[in-house]
Parts: C-alpha cells; sequence; structure tokens
C-alpha cells in the first residue's frame, strides 16, 4: 500500500481492530504531515497483479489530539482483489508491563518495511526493508520535522524520504537473555523455537545534522555556511500514540456507526472460509501466544501445580 498526492508518495499501514464483525475493522494509519500534506489516495496492490487506487478524503481522517504525527482512517469495506495483509491490532499492541519484562531498551534490533523511492515498483508495490537498532527511548521530548516537540523513539536506522508512515517493529530474538534486572542470573531466556515481533510504533522523519562548509584547503568558509545531511536517526512515533487515535471518540463513534449498518443488513451474508493452517503453524501459533504469556502468570500456576 502507498499514499500519493500533491506530487509525493508515503508508506501507510493497515490494520485490524477486532470488535461485534466478523472479522474487525480495518484502519489505514499514517502521519498527519503526510496525510494533511495532500497524500491521501491509496496506490493498492491486486492480487492477481497489477494495482489500484482509493482515495479517502482528508476529513475522513482522524489525528491525535496532542499534535503528534499520527493519522487513522477507516478503511470500509475492501474489494476482494486487493492484496492486503492487515496487523491485527490486539496481537502486534505490546504494552509497558510486557515491554518492561522483555527489558526492551537500547540495542534491541528494530525494522521497518517502507518505500524506497529509488525502486518503488511499477506493476506493484514493493517495499524495502530497512533494520537497525533502538537508540533512545521515549521520555523527553524529541522535536520532529514539523518543529513539533512529540513523544518519540529515536532508532539507529536511516530513514528517507519515502518512508513516512512505515510500521517499525521492535524484535527480541529467540535464545536470547531478558529480564527487567538485565542480568544472566535473573533475566528470563527466550525459547530458541520462537521469537517475539511487535509494533513499536510508526516512522516519522529523521534527525538532521549540520556540517560546516570547508573550502579546498579545509579552511572554513566565511562567511559561515552549513551543509545538512542525514543523521541516520530515525525518528518513531510511539504505538500507544496510535492506540490514543484509535480509542479517541471521534474514531470509536465511526467504528460503531460502520458495525451498525452491517449489523442491521439482513441480505449481507457469512463468508465460510476455512482455515489454512497446518499442524506445524498451529503449533508455532501456540509456541508464539505461550511466550508472550508473562513471566508471573507462568510462576503463578507452577505454584499453584506444585
Amino acid at each position: 500500500m502507498r499514499a500519493r498526492g500533491a506530487g509525493a508518495a508515503e508508506q501507510p499501514f493497515s490494520l485490524t481492530i477486532r470488535g461485534s464483525r466478523v472479522f474487525g475493522t480495518v484502519m489505514v494509519v499514517s502521519n498527519s504531515h503526510v496525510v494533511f500534506s495532500g497524500c491521501t489516495t491509496l496506490r493498492i496492490n491486486k492480487r492477481d497483479g497489477g494495482v489500484d487506487t482509493a482515495t479517502i478524503p482528508a476529513e475522513a481522517w482522524e489525528k491525535h489530539d496532542d499534535g503528534d504525527d499520527v493519522a487513522i482512517a477507516p478503511m470500509g469495506e475492501l474489494p476482494l482483489e486487493w492484496s492486503i495483509a492487515a496487523l491485527q491490532w490486539e496481537d502486534m499492541f505490546p504494552t509497558p508491563e510486557r515491554l518492561a519484562e522483555l527489558n526492551v531498551g537500547l540495542g534491541d534490533d528494530v525494522f521497518m518495511l517502507g518505500r524506497f523511492v529509488g525502486h518503488t515498483g511499477q506493476q506493484q508495490n514493493q517495499p524495502l526493508a530497512r533494520f537497525g537498532s533502538l537508540a533512545m527511548m521515549d521520555g523527553e521530548r524529541v522535536k520532529d520535522g514539523r518543529g513539533f516537540l512529540v513523544d518519540a523513539y529515536l532508532a539507529d536506522m536511516r530513514s528517507l524520504p519515502g518512508f513516512s508512515g512505515s510500521p517499525v517493529f521492535i524484535a527480541i530474538g529467540a535464545g536470547s537473555y531478558r529480564g527487567v534486572s538485565g542480568s544472566e542470573k535473573e533475566a528470563t531466556m527466550m525459547p530458541f523455537y520462537s521469537e517475539t515481533i511487535g509494533l513499536l510504533g510508526i516512522d516519522t522523519g529523521h534527525k538532521m545534522i549540520e556540517h560546516r562548509v570547508l573550502d579546498c584547503e579545509r579552511r572554513k568558509v566565511e562567511p559561515a555556511q552549513y551543509v545538512k545531511q542525514n543523521s541516520g536517526i530515525a525518528i518513531v512515533a510511539p504505538y500507544y500514540k496510535i492506540n490514543d487515535v484509535l480509542q479517541g471518540p471521534k474514531l470509536m463513534k465511526k467504528r460503531a456507526k460502520a458495525e451498525a449498518m452491517e449489523l442491521a443488513d439482513p441480505e449481507r451474508g457469512v463468508s465460510d472460509i476455512a482455515p489454512d493452517d497446518d499442524e506445524f503453524e498451529r503449533f508455532e501459533d501456540f509456541t508464539r501466544k505461550l511466550v508472550n504469556i508473562p513471566k508471573k502468570e507462568i510462576d503463578k500456576k507452577r505454584k499453584e501445580e506444585g
């Protein structure tokens, strides 16, 4: 999926919120600076090849009340020919307790999927993966590309024009030692057969650094002149800022209205889609869920059984 308009194109992503509907409500997530600069048309891959487009008007998007660079809009009914893999929010949304238990912090692996302007794909969208590490936790506010002071993570992962709106994931590797103390003695070891991947947030841009211009003999040019360059540090709006918008009264009202319209349709059927996962996939899903069970719950269960 790609957002474009006003001569620019960026990389939003979609997620699903569970509700009274059979398959939940699909949302598209992007940045405020993308949406409200005119990039409201989505370029979507089709299952049989090629692309389709859909425009979501600016008034349909909801932004964060505190000015954080997040914008979300409901997508409505999705055509069957669209190839969209929406993230299941309840499965990908971390909690502060879970992040603390896994001792998520500086140096942990992160990655994002976005649009590389040097090769975006002509026949279909071709997302590019970029990898790095968590460089600074949220806490003290960061000045973003709009000049706003916002809550953000910083990642040592080069973000380029076109990656705005890309989902940023945290990856906890299989077999690694975790824990709130950070010591091997008290840390929990991740199973070797599974790893944990969660949504850290959404890419909003990158930090710039300035260099003084020098002449051919490496002397400072007078009057002083400067050039800016990408520092390689990406600015990531935290996952909880996305949740703020999702749980906001305006978007909740839109979701409730959409679900009520569907439930009120007497002619609407239910698709009979059989599960296509095999025994291994079911086992893998079980182990992922097991890994995501907080350690204190496991210890409590063992104590009761003992």
